[in-house]
């Protein structure tokens, strides 16, 4: 394989979508190869590169200005600041009024402008399957796609059909060639064709293979690049996906599936000559082929040549030409966010360094994940009981495992992916040998495996559907006519499970793939440290994970927890509160400064962000009076979490107890026929680094990741670093996922979930066969507001651009952080709490502090404001008094 070749699959490669199997769905940006550039340079490459839109739409940032979402105030300053920095002569007034007029008021355009629209219009390349739709009115995928995404599907089925497919071994090429190569009495002229080329091409290594089917397609030399990342994009929910599988290969269950990138592209290639000679000659058709798509709106241009008074002769002005779709679509994106962070920023501003709050010593304390969904959970919980303090953490809690329960085959990762690697191997067990697995449980699973398998059978599927529709009918009946009787059901069934334990440590070889005593210090020194805590502490401290569980939802793992690499993080929360409650671990964390009374009782636990229930593990027996106070007011909480994230759908009545809503999300989270079973991240908006009490008061609309910290307890930064390293890309992963799924849900996104279907256990096609459709469905963002990620992190400013001064990276890299922040991925805040003074990042790698000034008004919310469980849409940021 030449240089040149071996150059275009990389450069294939490196612009391919990521995407792990539905088990580990993880967020992160999903143009992350554009992150070299800044951020609106980037999206705008991005956008010619896959054919996607950049941005919103006019006709979505007019309405939003006409709701408020966008202020006049500050459209205006940014319609200058763009004519100031590109050196414009055009009135600022004049554009502004241009931009927010009606588009259906604007002029028609004449000859003139048409024709400048068209020569500047820019050219998309296409190749074979461009130029014989022109010229035959075929479209070559038709007849490749059925074949390509049936082999891809069988080829790496995770455990769905019954039989394997044959040879796997031998890797994609080999196994497609042993297949495609055999005759049918029933084939197309297109399958004989393949039929025929696969014949003589099988005895080719794939490397060689790709090299001569490039030959036989008679690529120009210098289209090479192109043509590659054109044709395998055709397909990039399997290519996105192979690629993934291939860098982890973990995600695969079987050792006889080979995840090789360069494995689909001979196979790609061979279908495609198949397709081109079946119709036609090859010889005949010229490439490549352009496509012209207009940069600018003629109606606009049409208004700002009529507002200039440009006469027909002239020549057009920059004032003209500057003004592309994407262009001013950038300007309103700057006002749409800046409009956003100026409101954010005023209502912090005057919690949180206005009125001066203190901290003050807390009953009882509760950890949760960082995730968004866990603000409201929190702030009720601090409404409700005032001596409580909540604080935030990466909802691993540095426990980097891979853990398998009591019930379970296989160990998972519990730890962030990619950037963590496991150490240690977790596992759960019966306390009581006689409860390890009892005989009726182990039969019944016995047995319901051999069903399962049975069905896939041609028989055992007949008798499946019969009998199992006799068995099935009253419990589907039950959930479907009434998920929340169900779940009540479900839950009392499940009440009596057997006592365990968890099995962590080395000593005495207890578990020899477990931590060692410093190990579990150095884990636990981590969190309570890094998040400000060495003295302070409570009778109790509860550590929740969290996680998402819910019926007929492929995309669940998306709504689990992100730092438990898509897993639920309740063994998290209970491990490290196992941990913690060691005398051993409490001696080795006093020597790191770290002072936990003997009185101290740490607490495991789990909150689903979905039905809102909270589970907590090994509570002693009995329950104190006072401990079981804290229990109650976590669930009532809970509850009340629960009515605020009803507000968001359309069919729930308002006028309900508390008790009804938390009933009532535990039934749609058991609900079939329900397509949003939660938001999930929808709402991400924020992440704030820093104490807690400084945002007490400030009400923030589930729209903020919360991450403890303390500048004082870390004055070199050390713990920041690492806070911001994991913290940044991760929740700008979460942030940029959901932008883009937005703003072009057809190329960013998996469209609705309504036709999807699971292949393969490892994605989801449209309907019975398509490619695998990458990204996040429409119901998972359509309330979500396009924003980049603000980071706020309280510390000195000083320390802030040390590390901002350090040498960044790319994705996964050291310095990923900073390289989001200098290219812009990141807006990033200061709160200098010596200074008392908020400061943004300006200007980019070369940029600087500067001070926050702007103030708007800030609106102020009772305690338990109806709004919270009215209000449909967004909410103001505002003081809660």
């Amino acid at each position: 394989m030449s240089d040149k070749i071996e150059h275009a699959i990389e450069h294939t490669k490196h612009l391919m979508p990521d995407q792990g199997p539905l088990p580990f769905f993880v967020h992160h940006n999903t143009i992350h190869h554009f992150e070299t550039y800044d951020f609106f340079e980037g999206v705008k490459q991005a956008g010619r590169t896959y054919g996607a839109k950049a941005f919103m739409s006019e006709e979505e940032f007019l309405l939003a200005f006409e709701r408020g979402r966008i202020t006049a105030d500050v459209l205006q300053k940014k319609i200058k600041e763009y004519i100031e920095h590109h050196k414009l002569t055009i009135q600022p007034d004049l554009l502004f009024k241009l931009m927010t007029e009606k588009p259906h008021v604007r002029p028609a355009p004449d000859a003139r402008i048409l024709q400048f629209v068209n020569n500047t219009a820019y050219q998309r390349p296409g190749y074979y399957k461009e130029a014989i739709q022109i010229t035959h009115n075929r479209d070559i995928d038709e007849l490749i796609q059925p074949v390509l995404f049936r082999f891809l599907s069988s080829y790496f089925d995770f455990g769905l059909a019954y039989w394997p497919m044959p040879n796997r071994e031998k890797g994609m090429w080999q196994c497609f060639c042993e297949i495609y190569s055999k005759s049918s009495f029933f084939s197309t002229k297109f399958l004989k064709t393949l039929k025929r080329i696969v014949t003589g091409m099988k005895r080719y290594r794939y490397d060689e293979a790709i090299t001569l089917l490039l030959q036989y397609l008679a690529i120009p030399e210098n289209h090479m690049e192109d043509y590659m990342f054109r044709t395998l994009y055709r397909y990039k929910g399997w290519t996105g996906t192979i690629k993934s599988l291939e860098k982890m290969p973990e995600w695969i269950p079987s050792q006889d599936i080979k995840a090789v990138y360069k494995e689909v592209i001979p196979v790609i290639l061979i279908l495609e000559l198949a397709a081109i000679k079946s119709i036609c000659d090859l010889r005949d058709l010229k490439i490549p082929v352009y496509k012209s798509e207009p940069l600018y709106n003629p109606y606009f241009i049409a208004a700002v040549v009529s507002a200039l008074g440009i006469k027909n002769d002239a020549e057009f002005p920059r004032e003209v030409t500057q003004f592309t779709e994407e262009n001013r679509q950038e300007i309103w994106q700057r006002a749409y966010e800046d409009t956003f962070y100026t409101q954010f920023l005023s209502a912090y501003r005057q919690c949180a360094i206005e009125e001066k709050p203190k901290y003050e010593l807390p009953c009882y304390q509760v950890f949760c994940c960082i995730d968004d969904r866990e603000e409201s959970f929190r702030r009720h919980l601090e409404q409700i009981d005032p001596g409580v303090e909540t604080l935030g953490a990466a909802g691993h809690f540095a426990l980097d495992m891979r853990f398998k329960g009591a019930p379970e085959k296989h160990y998972r990762k519990m730890c962030p992916h990619p950037m963590v690697t496991p150490s240690v191997q977790v596992y759960e067990e019966a306390v009581k040998l006689e409860d390890a697995m009892p005989k009726k449980l182990q039969l019944y699973g016995e047995i319901q495996w051999a069903i399962t398998q049975a069905s896939k059978t041609l028989f055992g599927s007949f008798a499946h559907t019969i009998f199992s529709g006799i068995l099935n009918l009253f419990p589907y009946t039950l959930d479907v006519l009434s998920p929340k009787y169900s779940s009540k059901l479900r839950r009392s069934l499940a009440a009596h499970e057997p006592k365990t334990r968890l099995v962590y440590r080395k000593e005495n070889q207890e578990n020899e793939k477990g931590w060692d005593l410093q190990g579990r210090i150095t884990r636990a020194t981590a969190i309570l440290k890094g998040s400000g805590l060495s003295d302070n502490f409570s009778s109790y401290m509860f550590f929740l994970g969290h996680g998402s569980s819910s019926l007929n939802n492929p995309h669940e793992a998306a709504h689990d927890c992100g730092a438990c690499a898509g897993g639920r993080g309740a063994p998290n929360g209970r491990l490290f509160a196992t941990i913690c409650n060691e005398p051993e671990v409490r001696a080795g964390l006093a020597k790191n400064g770290i002072i936990i009374p003997d009185s101290t009782l740490f607490i495991g636990g789990y909150h689903n962000t979905c039905s809102d229930e909270v589970i907590l593990f090994d509570l002693p027996d009995p329950i104190e009076p006072r401990l079981q106070k804290y229990i109650d007011t976590i669930r009532r909480a809970a509850a009340l979490d629960a009515k605020e994230r009803c507000r968001r759908f359309d069919e729930v009545k308002t006028d309900q107890s508390e008790k009804a809503f938390a009933d009532y999300a535990r039934g749609r989270a058991m609900d079939l026929t329900q397509p949003r079973p939660e938001y999930g991240h929808c709402t991400n908006a924020i992440a704030i680094v820093g104490p807690r009490y400084l945002t007490r008061n400030l009400f923030l609309d589930r729209r903020a990741f919360l991450v403890s910290y303390n500048y004082t307890v870390d004055p070199e930064g050390k713990f920041l670093r690492a806070i911001l390293g994991a913290v940044g890309p991760v929740c700008a992963g979460i942030s940029l996922e959901y932008y883009f799924s937005f703003i072009d849900n057809e190329h960013y996104g998996c469209g609705t979930k309504l036709p999807h279907n699971v292949t393969s256990l490892l994605g989801v096609m449209n309907g019975y066969i398509s490619d695998l459709q990458l990204g996040l469905p429409w119901q998972m963002v359509e309330v979500h507001e396009p924003t980049r990620l603000i980071l706020l992190v309280c510390c000195k400013i000083g320390t802030m651009e040390t590390i901002l001064g350090e040498a960044f990276g790319y994705t996964n890299q050291p310095g990923h952080f900073q390289c989001l922040v200098k290219h812009n991925w990141i807006t990033l805040a200061v709160h200098d709490q010596d200074q008392e003074k908020l400061f943004l990042w300006k200007g980019g790698v070369e940029g600087r502090f500067v001070p926050f000034e702007d103030m708007v008004d800030v609106p102020e919310y009772k305690g338990s404001d109806p709004r919270f469980f009215l209000e449909q849409d967004h909410l103001l940021f505002g003081k809660i008094t």
